[in-house]
């Protein structure tokens, strides 16, 4: 019996009696894994001499994905920027929101 056990089992005798029932003590338990990888990739960073170099490939992927059907939600840190990208966008024909 692993350390957690027994303040899991009182945990759970206590959830049962309000009830006025026994826990199913026949049922094993196993505590959850406390570590497990992540399955996400970490990406390199890509870092761009210009800022008109990076809002090209903003715009690059975002019809990428607006061929294969995907939404898109892009996040800017000015109304400039978002106005600036809208109009990028309707260059390339991209149908969008601001």
């Amino acid at each position: 019996m692993t350390p957690s056990n027994p303040l899991i089992f009182t945990i759970i005798t206590s959830a049962y009696s309000p009830f006025g029932c026994e826990p199913p003590l026949n049922v094993p338990f196993w505590p959850p894994p406390i570590f497990s990888h992540s399955q996400r990739t970490d990406n390199p960073d890509v870092v761009f001499r210009l800022e008109q170099y990076k809002w090209r490939a903003v715009v690059t992927e975002i019809k990428r994905m607006n061929k294969s059907g995907r939404p898109c939600l892009v996040g800017t840190t000015s109304v400039e920027k978002s106005e600036m990208l809208s109009s990028l966008l309707q260059a390339e024909g991209i149908k969008h929101q601001v």
